[in-house]
C-alpha cells in the first residue's frame, strides 16, 4: 500500500525546495502560485517547452566550471569529455550560446540544428524513466 502525503504538505515541501534548495548561483526574484484545474495525468511527463513572446529572464554571463563539470570535461571515459559547451544547473545557462528562452536545445546557437546523439537520447530516456518512477502518483 502506497502512502500519499496530503496535497498541501506536498506543495509546502515543493515551495521549500524552490526557495531553500537552489543551485549555488540561483537568484529567485519572486514566487507566485495559482490554483489550476486537475489534469488527471497518470504519470509524470516532460512536455515540449513553448516560447512566449515578450518573455524574459535573468541570464548571467558564463560562469567558470563547477568541480563536477570539470571532472566530466577531463575524463576520457565520460561522454562529455572535451565537450566545449558543457554546463549544468549549478552554474546556469551559457549566455554565449543561448538565442532565446526557454533554454532548450532548439534555442541554442550550438545545438539547434544538430541531431541528438543516440547515447545522449538514451541518457535522457533513463533520466525521464527515473523521474517517472520516483514521482508521486
Amino acid at each position: 500500500m502506497k502512502h500519499q502525503m496530503p496535497a498541501s504538505e506536498a506543495l509546502d515541501r515543493f515551495e521549500y525546495a524552490l526557495t531553500d534548495c537552489v543551485p549555488p548561483l540561483a537568484h529567485i526574484e519572486a514566487i507566485s502560485a495559482e490554483e489550476i484545474a486537475v489534469r488527471g495525468d497518470e504519470r509524470f511527463v516532460i512536455v515540449k517547452s513553448e516560447s512566449e513572446p515578450e518573455a524574459h529572464t535573468l541570464i548571467s554571463p558564463d560562469i567558470c566550471l563547477c568541480d563536477d563539470c570539470l571532472r566530466e570535461l577531463c575524463d576520457p571515459r565520460d561522454r562529455r569529455y572535451r565537450y566545449p559547451f558543457i554546463n549544468c544547473t549549478s552554474r546556469g545557462p551559457r549566455f554565449t550560446i543561448i538565442r532565446d528562452i526557454p533554454y532548450d536545445r532548439p534555442q541554442t546557437w550550438t545545438q539547434a540544428n544538430l541531431p541528438l546523439l543516440s547515447r545522449c537520447s538514451a541518457a535522457v530516456a533513463r533520466h525521464c524513466s527515473i523521474i517517472t518512477r520516483t514521482s508521486p502518483e
